[in-house]
């Protein structure tokens, strides 16, 4: 089951038993509770059950909230290719292999890679994401070690920018080839059977 038909179904139920004033209580929160319960059980010197909750909520919202995207693109003379592999916070692993419609260079296609990436995380509600790429130059101007001289480079890396902007904490991390094979390889698989966008 995709996460958007999840997060649908939780909330078609959690609206029609708001009117019997029961509550969804996502797991996390259950898991925090009783995490909670026990530290103030077992802490001697009266710490406030708030405090800890607090504690626990924010240390299970750094480890279950995370995404990581890894992406690539590429361009032959087959044509220009994107791949990007998706992990949920559960572990789920999606795939996503495309052949753009337009003449694109290298840089071109790892930008549209990572935009593409990105936006697949908003759309499915995700707010802390890393991102792993295998191109240094990419990489570095995502983080502002390297300047984007190129007009068209600037456009790329400006909506870029603006996507990442919108969560509420990104990091982008260049990778060596090698760990990058799984999306290297949808990329192989766009410029020769996949689709274009459209």
């Amino acid at each position: 089951m995709r996460k958007s038909d999840y997060t649908g179904r939780v909330t078609k139920w959690e609206t029609r038993l708001g009117a019997y004033d029961v509550k969804y209580m996502p797991q996390i929160a259950i898991k925090g509770q009783v995490l909670a319960d026990f530290v103030a059980e077992f802490t001697e010197g009266g710490i406030k059950q708030e405090d800890v909750m607090l504690a626990v909520m924010s240390i299970g919202t750094e480890n279950v909230l995370l995404w990581e995207v890894y992406t690539d693109g590429a361009s032959n003379q087959n044509g220009v290719g994107i791949g990007i592999v998706l992990i949920t916070p559960e572990n789920l692993v999606m795939e996503k292999s495309l052949r753009l419609g337009f003449v694109a260079t290298n840089n071109e296609a790892e930008y549209k890679a990572l935009l593409a990436g990105a936006q697949m995380v908003r759309h499915l509600g995700g707010e802390m994401v890393e991102f792993y790429c295998d191109s240094r130059l990419i990489v570095g101007q995502v983080n502002g070690e390297f300047e984007a001289r190129d007009e068209r480079m600037k456009k790329n890396l400006n909506r870029v920018k603006g996507v990442l902007g919108m969560f509420k904490s990104f990091k982008v991390r260049q990778i060596p080839r090698g760990q990058n094979a799984h999306a290297d390889s949808l990329v192989m698989l766009a410029t020769s059977l996949g689709s274009k966008l459209p």
